[in-house]
């Protein structure tokens, strides 16, 4: 009981932030500008002030190496929203922040989660390839399946969830 309510603070403590990833790390690079350039490319209007902090966060994985991930913290969880959701639709590349390198490579705008929620992700996005579900996606720190278009959506609080009669 008492785990689930210091995850529930922990989400809600990270709503306002964004996690982005694949972006390489420049040398005297100012986290702000390179956020900026992002918000631009994917024309979401942003000032610095909507900003609260930004900075790189240390990433283990060979996949991630020179691309730390950025971590956001937006004034607003409505401005996070705007920009969440128009980056995840427009899915930038490294090509639309002028990178010559590498420039369709893929840049990922995602909700900022819980180390424990980051690990179930994982085990849900196993579970949804072995089991054949078609979507998978996260909302207000929230984990969400659904096996095709027409069918019920279902949120996954822990790995037993996946274990019950799912439709």
């Amino acid at each position: 009981m008492l785990e689930k309510r210091f995850e529930d603070m922990e989400t809600y403590s990270r709503n306002k932030n964004v996690e982005i990833k694949g972006i390489p790390k420049q040398p005297d690079e100012q986290p702000l500008q390179v956020i900026l350039k992002l918000a631009a490319a994917v024309k979401v209007p942003l000032k610095p002030e909507d900003i609260d902090v930004c900075h790189r966060v240390p990433s283990f994985g060979r996949k991630e190496e020179g691309k730390p991930p950025l971590i956001v913290q937006f004034t607003t969880r409505c401005k996070r929203d705007e920009f969440l959701k128009t980056s995840r639709r427009m899915r930038p590349t490294l090509g639309s922040l002028g990178y010559d390198k590498d420039s369709q490579a893929q840049i990922y705008v995602n909700e900022h989660l819980t180390p424990k929620k980051k690990v179930l992700l994982y085990e849900v996005a196993q579970w949804r390839k072995n089991n054949d579900w078609k979507f998978m996606w996260t909302d207000g720190g929230n984990i969400f399946v659904r096996k095709a278009q027409d069918t019920k959506a279902h949120k996954i609080d822990c790995l037993e969830d996946l274990s019950k009669p799912l439709q």
